[in-house]
């Protein structure tokens, strides 16, 4: 890797979940940086646990504060030496990664799954019409030098709605974490969660479910013979059937990737999921929507299906029920490991770090 020594970088990010992808992918790229020897410091609205980021950090808002108030407060306090890489919509970056996708496409597809009063009422929205004004001005090339897009989708969606200069957005793929499981450990996990050789296990990991589409997940499974749904993470849980078992929030989701059978995401907008990426890597096929960016990267019926629409629970069902068989999960097993080895975090940290000393040395140009 080229000589990042001494590069100060600052990541930018508000919110804290454990169980959040985003955070999950920023402390990994944290060590990365760290490890190639950047100098990370972590912006944000509320102190992350130190057992999770062992970086150092500065909080520059009350937790809950408005986006527009943390923009204003980011570019009033930065460092102007640091190369900003930003998971948040904030004026200055040099990095934007666009984690979250494009706001604006995410509440067209919002709309099309809820009643049209909840969609009228939201356009007058203080919260969504400040991300939309925060959103046009982080797509300007004027304010943020480059963006990183996790999916061809999401740099679609970008082009077609802002004229952000192409060569100036680079798609790199989230990194998956290595799955290590040793022999029988699959075995016992199931067999301290209660189950046998003949259940199956369809897992559902996320937070905010309603985005996630745990209803349409359900509404899929019910009926199936021996087949338990495992949902993690946290949420407004939309019915409580027999077939599925609540988890909650989960530290190490190992042992459930491990148990598991298959994944199982009906999402109504996802970037790109850490959580199926996770999920190919344990071996796992993963059933999802055309609205998740990952489905660029899986073969139907190979390692996973994809549907057209959350909602179009006959297709959803018909995949569930594809799965659910053995027969076929039998060789897709070390396919989907082999493609999630594909994307390694240290391809994702490299080509981060790559576009990171693009931007420190465009700036020692410009200096001088």
């Amino acid at each position: 890797m080229p000589d990042a020594r001494k590069t100060p970088v600052a990541l930018v990010r508000r919110g804290f979940s454990r169980s959040g992808g985003a955070e999950a992918y920023l402390r990994r790229l944290a060590t990365g940086l760290f490890e190639n020897g950047c100098e990370v410091t972590l912006y944000n609205d509320r102190p992350w646990p130190e057992d999770y980021w062992p970086y150092p950090q500065l909080s520059l808002t009350q937790a809950g504060g408005s986006p527009r108030e943390f923009s204003r407060a980011f570019h009033r306090l930065r460092d102007p030496q640091e190369i900003v890489f930003s998971m948040e919509r904030v004026v200055g970056c040099d990095i934007y990664r666009a984690g979250d996708g494009v706001h604006g496409a995410w509440l067209e597809r919002r709309a099309q799954h809820e009643p049209p009063i909840r969609t009228f009422f939201r356009r007058f929205s203080p919260k969504h019409r400040a991300l939309l004004a925060l959103e046009r001005q982080v797509f300007n090339a004027e304010h943020t030098r480059f963006v990183i897009a996790n999916s061809q989708m999401v740099k679609a969606e970008i082009t077609s709605r802002f004229h952000f200069p192409d060569p100036r957005i680079a798609v790199i793929y989230n990194g998956a974490p290595p799955h290590r499981a040793a022999e029988g450990m699959r075995e016992r996990i199931r067999e301290n969660l209660g189950f046998g050789p003949d259940d199956c296990l369809a897992l559902f990991a996320g937070s905010g479910w309603e985005r996630k589409g745990l209803k349409f997940a359900i509404e899929a499974c019910r009926g199936i013979p021996r087949l338990t749904l495992l949902v993690a993470g946290r949420g407004n849980a939309p019915a409580r059937p027999d077939f599925v078992r609540y988890l909650g929030e989960v530290r190490g989701m190992e042992r459930y990737f491990t148990a598991a059978d298959f994944f199982i995401l009906p999402t109504l907008y996802d970037p790109f999921s850490n959580a199926c990426l996770e999920a190919l890597a344990a071996g796992l096929p993963v059933i999802t929507t055309r609205a998740n960016g990952i489905s660029e990267i899986l073969t139907e019926k190979i390692t996973g299906s994809v549907i057209d629409d959350a909602a179009f629970i006959p297709q959803l069902r018909q995949a569930v029920q594809f799965w659910s068989d053995a027969a076929p999960r039998q060789g897709a097993f070390e396919r989907c490991r082999a493609l999630a080895e594909r994307l390694s975090l240290s391809e994702n940290t490299a080509q981060s770090l790559d576009l990171i000393l693009q931007v420190r040395n465009e700036k020692s140009h410009s200096l001088a």
